[in-house]
């Protein structure tokens, strides 16, 4: 094996192509002599919006890059690591993770491109892509996961069919104390409503009617964190009918009475 110049000046490696078993032996190799204080996950600290983590079997949280560490609160990974969910999120949350982490666990497949509510590092719910993976160990026992978070409309190469029903979800997000019909939303996008519906579904795991109710969800959590307006007034800004419904779709989905939410994270 030597080095060389192409014809357009550039510097090549020439040698015979390596075979499967020759790379897989390689690899093996390479991987046990890495020193553990390399942290493969250091290089997610330089992807803007990408968020890494790892746990183990208990759902403890041992390896995070600085964004994901951040978004929890913290200002440096070692601060983070060694808590769970449980520790850290709203319990409707934390339970939700916990049962996708046992089935991939559990199971040995991955949950790819998963659309669930996530907090951003302001404590606002919004949408997220979700990557979450076994991790094995040398004697083929699951003994964790590893996986990505990311912003959703970040996502580009998300393999859910979105592009289908975006025109809707862009008028969802403009006018969502509104109460657009679904017959509606399904003619912006040139479909039948069950086919809006079902593709609605596919892309966001969740329908039209409760999309909506999570960013109204969203919308007063900003406000809840960041006006003096009353429980009520923010009620009926974010398109509930009243502050009972607005305590009962925030207590659902994110565990947290109104004030609850405001004395957190205000």
């Amino acid at each position: 094996m030597d080095f060389g110049i192409d014809a357009g000046r550039t510097l090549v490696l020439k040698g015979a192509i390596l075979g499967q078993e020759e790379t897989a032996e390689l690899q093996r190799r390479l991987f046990a002599s890495i020193d553990p204080r390399s942290h493969f996950n250091r290089l997610f600290d330089h992807l803007s919006g990408i968020h890494f983590f790892a746990k183990d079997r208990d759902g403890h949280i041992l390896f995070a890059n600085k964004g994901l560490a951040r978004v929890y609160g913290f200002e440096t990974e070692e601060d983070f690591v060694g808590r769970t969910d449980f520790d850290v999120l709203p319990k409707r949350l934390a339970e939700k993770f916990w049962k996708d982490d046992l089935h991939v666990m559990e199971t040995g497949n991955s949950l790819l491109n998963i659309v669930e509510i996530f907090l951003s590092p302001e404590g606002i719910p919004d949408w997220y892509s979700t990557n979450k993976l076994p991790l094995w160990s040398s004697d083929g026992k699951i003994v964790g996961l590893m996986g990505t978070i990311q912003d959703h409309r970040d996502a580009d190469d998300l393999e859910h069919p979105q592009l289908d029903v975006d025109v809707a979800v862009a008028h969802l997000r403009a006018t969502f104390a509104q109460n657009t019909p679904v017959s509606e939303l399904a003619q912006m996008c040139k479909l039948s409503a069950r086919q809006f519906e079902s593709k609605f579904q596919a892309a966001y795991n969740t329908s039209p009617h409760q999309f909506r109710i999570r960013l109204r969800v969203k919308r007063a959590c900003e406000l809840l964190r960041d006006s003096d307006m009353s429980v009520t007034e923010i009620a009926l800004e974010a398109g509930f009918y009243d502050q009972s419904a607005l305590a009962h779709h925030l207590k659902t989905i994110m565990g947290y009475t109104p004030l609850q939410y405001r004395k957190r994270y205000r």
